[in-house]
Parts: C-alpha cells; structure tokens; sequence
C-alpha cells in the first residue's frame, strides 16, 4: 500500500493498495483521510475497499455496515450480503461507449462539493 499527497492540488491524496488475488485498487481521497485509511488497511478488519453508507469489501465480497457488536474482540462481526452486485471498469468497456461524451479532467481543478459528489472546476 502506498500514499501520497497530489503535487497540483494538495487537497487530495492517492492511496494505492495491492491485494494479491484481487490487483491494485487505487483511490482519491481527501488529503486529511489517508492516514486513517493506513490505519484500516493494516489493522482493521474491515476490508479495503469501503463505499458509501459503509459497505465494505475484504477482497472476497461486500459486508453490512458495523451492527452486531462483538463485546469480548470489541469490534464489529461481519454481515456478508447476500447477491451483491459488482460493477468493474472491465464491466462497463463491455457496453459501446459514445467517444462525445468523454471529458478530459484535471486534477489540478478537481473539487469535491460539500456531501455531493466530485466536480471539476
């Protein structure tokens, strides 16, 4: 796993992790977020991939959001989901794509809106 802080725009960092089964994921975050992310990928039991509402994947399927307290480990016990779909950039090449709607970004005017999803400037 690796982390670093994005040159042109410092408010952003890129995580890098490497699951030996699964391949590289790698992820924009906020730049103030990686070290709590470090955090989860070498000591949490969580997974190390999380989207929104708190579903998690560990690399062999999606998980429920923390609801059924373990006392004794003090932590969460998994609650796998049940036929969960996984899309992949892989899926989405599969279905023709119209080349007149593809933007071409910059990281140096990406912006996250405040609880919405990410802009470009």
């Amino acid at each position: 796993m690796a982390f670093t802080t994005e040159p042109k725009n410092r408010a952003y960092a890129w995580a890098v992790h490497y699951h030996p089964e699964h391949g590289r994921t790698v992820v924009l975050v906020t730049d103030g977020s990686w070290s709590g992310l470090h955090h989860d990928w070498v000591y949490g039991h969580t997974g190390f991939l999380c989207r929104h509402g708190g579903y998690w994947w560990d690399g062999t399927g999606w998980h429920r959001p923390g609801v059924v307290f373990d006392g004794a480990y003090e932590r969460y016990d998994a609650c796998p989901v049940q036929d969960a779909l996984t899309a992949t950039a892989a899926d989405l090449l599969v279905h023709p794509a119209d080349p007149a709607d593809a933007t071409v970004a910059t990281i140096a005017g990406f912006t996250r809106a405040q609880d919405g999803p990410a802009q470009l400037a």
